[in-house]
């Protein structure tokens, strides 16, 4: 009973990856997504972060906490992550997140961020960032792959996908700076 009243609140958002690219690129994740499934939770798919709160079905939905693990604004072959170029679109997709998940939260709701913490990544000031959008850091943690059974951090688009790297990661969780009553 327990899980099934989380699920009722819980969504995951799996960003522009089609199901069927999903079995190409990343086929390790599908029990996952199956598990997900059996357990109620909404999954949508190619949504938007720049306008979560107006897409059709999410618009009229608050959450409780709203997850981004690892954002990334995509790979391009001119491009390396510590280029300013590529910084700048990954801190433009975060900022966006940030808003639009702000206006979907329930009171005392919160926007979790899974983000590296060495460079580049580090330059996309994701305190600040949130901060932007009326949001406020509530704690940092550890990210430990040990909490999650089966979990494994993958490359996306076309450098070297569906294989784990090396990474130094926090999980934050930001609120709202201030409620209205």
């Amino acid at each position: 009973m327990e899980d099934e009243e989380a699920s009722e609140n819980a969504i995951s958002t799996l960003s522009s990856i089609a199901t069927s690219s999903l079995l190409q690129i990343h086929w390790t994740g599908i029990p996952h997504v199956d598990e997900l499934e059996s357990l109620g939770c909404l999954l949508f798919y190619e949504v938007d972060v720049h306008k979560m709160h107006t897409h059709p079905t999410l618009k009229n939905m608050k959450f409780d906490i709203i997850i981004f693990n690892f954002p990334h604004a995509g790979h391009y072959p001119h491009l390396r992550d510590r280029d300013l170029g590529l910084i700048e679109m990954h801190k433009e997709l975060v900022e966006a997140y940030f808003k639009s998940a702000s206006m979907m939260l329930t009171k005392g709701g919160e926007v979790h961020m899974t983000h590296r913490e060495d460079s580049p990544y580090d330059s996309w000031n994701i305190v600040l960032l949130a901060a932007k959008a009326g949001l406020s850091l509530k704690d940092k943690v550890d990210f430990n792959k040990s909490d999650y059974p089966g979990y494994h951090n993958k490359r996306g688009g076309g450098v070297n996908t569906n294989k784990s790297f090396s990474i130094m990661l926090m999980y934050r969780r930001f609120q709202k700076k201030k409620w209205k009553i």
